[in-house]
């Protein structure tokens, strides 16, 4: 008897706020089909980015070391089962004065398969002794 009074409540609840009850369930139900549509597309998205990634040569891992990498080290990663190319290179972040703000720039060695990936994007390298440099600060107001 109880269970039947609660079910009947429920309804009347629903026939006294339809309005509500029906934008709360589209709602929901965009929700859910925005959810599905973004798991569904997710294999072919990883698919498309690692075709990409494939044609431009670009890496697929990075591996980072706080104390250095030594060349025995690079000549082991490329040992490993499915490694094609492996290159090292240097890096480091550095604070810059401007003033009286600082700029915080992040500095990359140059390699020679570099040259491809930055044609691409707009640059055209004629030689391989040529220095780039990005800076990208936010000075405060």
């Amino acid at each position: 008897m109880k269970k039947r009074a609660l079910r009947k409540d429920f309804y009347m609840e629903i026939r006294r706020s339809l309005g509500r009850f029906l934008s709360i369930f589209f709602i929901v139900a965009i929700g859910c089909a925005f959810f599905s549509g973004i798991r569904a597309s997710e294999p072919d998205m990883r698919y498309s980015g690692d075709a990409y990634f494939d044609n431009k040569n670009m890496m697929d891992l990075r591996i980072i070391s706080t104390m250095g990498l030594t060349e025995d080290d690079v000549k082991a990663a490329s040992k490993a089962e499915g490694i094609g190319h492996v290159e090292g290179r240097y890096s480091v972040d550095a604070l810059l004065a401007d003033g009286d703000n600082q700029i915080v720039v992040h500095v990359m060695s140059m390699i020679p398969t570099m040259r491809y990936s930055l044609r691409t994007a707009g640059f055209r390298i004629r030689k391989m002794n040529v220095s780039l440099m990005w800076i990208t600060w936010k000075k405060a107001n």
